[in-house]
């Protein structure tokens, strides 16, 4: 999807060619500029792809639901915590 901004944004689990998936994966950070990473629920995949992100010296935005979503060796990096709530998306999304 692209927005007003000229933005492309992919979700890491959204291909579909004969490739595996960890390939397109790690295609898809290895060309990425900036990654949002949703570590909502401690997925492993996430903090994989997370770990390969960062040896890759990526720019990743951090977000999750709670703090707690946030192992201790990750929760001393910037972060942004949102409520999954129609009001809780319109104050994530202006900003606030």
């Amino acid at each position: 999807m692209t927005n007003a901004l000229g933005v492309t944004c992919v979700r890491g689990d959204d291909f579909s060619t004969t490739n595996s998936i960890i390939h397109e994966v790690y295609s898809a950070i290895y060309h990425a500029d900036l990654l949002i990473v949703d570590c909502t629920g401690k997925n492993a995949n996430v903090f994989y792809e997370l770990g390969m992100a960062h040896m890759m010296g990526k720019k990743a935005i951090l977000i999750a639901q709670s703090r707690e979503d946030f192992p201790f060796d990750i929760a001393h990096l910037r972060s942004i915590t949102y409520t999954n709530t129609p009001e809780g998306m319109q104050k994530f999304e202006a900003g606030g």
